[in-house]
């Protein structure tokens, strides 16, 4: 008898339980006052230069899709639900042709960057709106106007703000570059939907894939030996520390360069809902040059080394090096690099305009000869 009590319990329970489950796994209906589309999304930048030395996440492209709706004068999506638990706005890729990057950045996008058929080359979609995010991410939808005082989003029923229809195709760089070009169906494709349900398939407002194509240059200059005769001269010709020889051109003259087309920072290359797009801004590569001597240095913030050390050098003089013209001639602080900003669609030659000359650095000069040697690096952004 006792046992068979238990036992009704138990089922009387389970049955009561399994009741409660098998109400709550009905969907709640929602509706927008949207025609859901599939819309394809062209890339607007047509080449993209990325510098050799450029660091990883460095961002290359920002795609802007605006789908506002503007109807007197304000944005606005209408999403009734018949259920009341808050509305939510889902964003999610509902195409992914490649997989995850092996590199992500810290931040939003970590773990959400993928691959493009360019190897180095990563892509995310970031969300803004509410902070930003990556997507996939669902957010609450929040109230731009209310169908009823007071009633809010919670009520299942409220005009939420339009530009939840706005996200940013962006483009990074995760790896070593090679020459290429990203092709658009290589990039996720982006589906936003509202709904009370999260992440579901459910009042689909548009479902974008890109399309075209962005050129990847990403090239280096010849970069030649530099090979300087500073002259010879009478030790009279030294009257004591810091007298010096005239300036002598000692400018880099690199060959061969790539297109620098420049590469992206925020809010460039926008589509809107109205069609538009714009040029972008883009951020102009730059080559960074720096030094490395090899023989002593002597006074670094001056751009003073020695000469080399042998039998039948000279002594009591050094080299110094400067960036500019024998006419505007500034020291080169060897403990810093120096940028060079490159013109957007400059190619072929470039030239560093450097000088040197002999300089007196000790009491007495002796003669002999008088050479010494610099190495350079030029790093490519």
């Amino acid at each position: 008898m006792r046992w068979g009590f238990l036992l009704n319990r138990i089922l009387i329970l389970i049955v009561l339980m399994t009741s409660g489950l098998f109400i709550n796994t009905g969907y709640a209906s929602c509706t927008v006052n949207v025609i859901s589309n599939i819309t394809p999304m062209p890339l607007q930048a047509a080449n993209i230069t990325v510098g050799a030395d450029a660091p990883l996440g460095t961002q290359l492209m920002w795609l802007t899709y605006n789908m506002n709706l503007t109807q007197g004068g304000k944005s606005w999506n209408t999403v009734t639900c018949t259920d009341p638990r808050p509305v939510m706005v889902n964003y999610s890729l509902s195409k992914l042709p490649m997989p995850l990057a092996s590199w992500s950045p810290s931040g939003a996008a970590n773990g959400k960057v993928y691959q493009t058929n360019v190897p180095g080359i990563g892509v995310w979609i970031h969300q803004g709106v509410q902070g930003a995010s990556a997507v996939p991410i669902s957010k609450l939808a929040t109230s731009e106007y209310n169908t009823a005082p007071g009633s809010g989003c919670a009520t299942g029923k409220c005009t939420v703000m339009g530009n939840y229809r706005r996200w940013d195709v962006v483009l990074i760089k995760t790896g070593p570059v090679s020459p290429g070009t990203v092709l658009g169906s290589s990039l996720p494709c982006v589906q936003v939907n509202y709904t009370n349900d999260v992440n579901t398939a459910q009042n689909m407002i548009s479902n974008t894939c890109m399309t075209g194509s962005v050129n990847i240059v990403s090239n280096t200059c010849k970069t030649p030996d530099v090979n300087v005769n500073l002259g010879k001269y009478q030790v009279q010709e030294f009257n004591g520390k810091g007298s010096t020889t005239p300036w002598v051109d000692t400018s880099i003259k690199l060959t061969d360069c790539p297109a620098f087309h420049g590469y992206n920072g925020y809010g460039n290359w926008y589509l809107d809902a109205a069609g538009t797009n714009g040029p972008g801004r883009p951020t102009q590569n730059s080559l960074e040059l720096q030094f490395s001597p090899v023989t002593k240095v002597l006074d670094s913030i001056q751009g003073i080394i020695a000469l080399n050390e042998r039998p039948g050098s000279a002594s009591g003089v050094g080299i110094q090096l400067a960036y500019g013209t024998p006419s505007s001639a500034t020291p080169v602080n060897l403990g810093q690099s120096k940028k060079y900003v490159q013109a957007i669609g400059s190619q072929g030659d470039v030239t560093l305009p450097l000088v040197s000359r002999y300089i007196q650095t000790e009491s007495n000069v002796t003669p002999g000869s008088a050479d010494g040697m610099m190495k350079f690096i030029i790093n490519y952004y």
